[in-house]
């Protein structure tokens, strides 16, 4: 599943942030001060360009103050825990790939995903951690932006599992979608319609060519495709600590040491098939540092399209 944090920061229980600031151990003083900084947000309305007015605010943090991030996450280390917590019930399962390394969960601030295996007592599990949370610390699910991926399910699972959790279900798009997408571009660029075709000037390769050499660096979707794969073996051979690239390690690469030695195992999922079809085609690309990185030395899928 990933789920994303309706108005995440807007949205954080002043209580509840209290209580688990007095429960990691943090010096009473100090949590007064911290929620003194807090809870004195003062709202105004603006009308006909002016401002008129004064409210207090009853819950959030403040978007761009310096300590609401790293408030957040003690919050987000509430619902951490909760999982865990869930993971312990003798109901709940965990998915194939990540029971080894007992994974159920990665956060991105307010964005969540969550791994499960793909039946209604382990969703349910789910869904109760999640609605605990809520309750406890004011923070919901977005269902408009939260969607559920499933793989080798029965139908009549997969409906029981839409039914509970209210998300929406994510494809991976083929290539023919792709370059359906393209095409879609190319048409307009050029001004062609169903009704009406047109000629393009420039072959859509050239198009998509940075604009130093001349062009107008249209993002293709296959190219900006491979730029994004190169950064996922950008992770495999730079960042060993990841915990992408231990679960890698852990249910592919085993002892293999080099993404570039690596073989493809039959039985594989198709998102790492398509990253090995792909790295034999990189691997002279990597090895003459043809990506960019940026100035924190990360690789930037951008500057490496």
């Amino acid at each position: 599943m990933k789920i994303d944090l309706k108005k995440a920061y807007d949205m954080v229980s002043w209580e509840f942030l209290e209580e688990v600031l007095n429960h990691f151990g943090f010096p009473g003083q100090f949590v007064k001060w911290i929620m003194l900084g807090v809870t004195i947000t003062m709202f105004s309305v603006k009308v006909n360009g002016g401002s008129h007015g004064f409210f207090a605010g009853r819950r959030g943090l403040r978007q761009g103050d310096p300590i609401s991030p790293l408030l957040f996450v003690l919050v987000m280390e509430y619902l951490s825990r909760t999982l865990h917590t869930m993971s312990q019930l003798p109901d709940f399962k965990y998915h194939p790939m990540c029971k080894k390394l007992k994974l159920t969960h990665l956060i991105f601030a307010d964005d969540l995903m969550i791994f499960c295996q793909g039946n209604v007592d382990s969703v349910n599990r789910v869904m109760e951690a999640l609605a605990h949370f809520y309750t406890a610390t004011g923070l919901e699910a977005n269902l408009e932006k939260s969607n559920v991926y499933l793989a080798g399910v029965d139908e009549s699972v997969r409906i029981q599992i839409l039914a509970k959790t209210g998300f929406s279900e994510v494809f991976i798009l083929p290539q023919s979608i792709l370059k359906k997408v393209d095409q879609i571009c190319r048409d307009f660029l050029w001004g062609s319609s169903v009704d009406k075709k047109k000629v393009a000037l420039v072959a859509w390769d050239k198009v998509c060519l940075p604009k130093i050499q001349g062009v107008l660096n249209i993002k293709g979707c296959s190219n900006w495709n491979k730029a994004s794969v190169g950064q996922l073996l950008w992770q495999i051979i730079v960042n060993k600590e990841s915990l992408w690239v231990k679960w890698v390690h852990n249910i592919y690469m085993k002892n293999d040491t080099s993404i570039w030695t690596h073989k493809t195992p039959i039985d594989c999922s198709w998102y790492w098939r398509k990253i090995n079809a792909l790295k034999e085609h990189m691997q002279g690309w990597y090895n003459h540092r043809r990506y960019m990185l940026t100035q924190t030395g990360k690789y930037s899928i951008t500057k490496s399209y």
